[in-house]
C-alpha cells in the first residue's frame, strides 16, 4: 500500500510541478485549443473550397478546375502529420 501511496504522490507532483517546468494541465490545454482551431480551419477551408468548386464549375475553363484541385491538398491538414511531428521531436 505505501508504493501505490508513494506512486500516486509522485503522480500528482509530475502533474502540478511538470517536467521541464510545464505541466500535464498546460499541455491539455494547449491540444485542446489546437484541436479546436483545426477543426474551426477545416470548416472554412470546406466551406471555402464548396463555394469556389461551384463557381468554377459553371465556366468552361479548364485551368480554375485545375487551380481548385491544386488548392484542395494543401488545406486539407491531417491530424495524423501533427502526431508524426511531435512523435520526432
Amino acid at each position: 500500500m505505501e508504493t501505490f501511496n508513494s506512486f500516486t504522490d509522485l503522480f500528482f507532483d509530475v502533474w502540478n510541478n511538470g517536467v521541464f517546468g510545464i505541466n500535464a494541465t498546460d499541455i491539455i490545454v494547449s491540444l485542446v485549443i489546437f484541436l479546436l482551431f483545426y477543426l474551426l480551419r477545416r470548416l472554412i477551408a470546406r466551406f471555402i473550397l464548396n463555394r469556389l468548386s461551384r463557381i468554377v464549375s459553371k465556366t468552361s475553363n479548364q485551368i480554375d478546375d485545375a487551380v481548385i484541385e491544386v488548392l484542395d491538398g494543401p488545406l486539407k491538414f491531417h491530424i495524423w502529420m501533427f502526431l508524426i511531428t511531435i512523435k520526432i521531436f
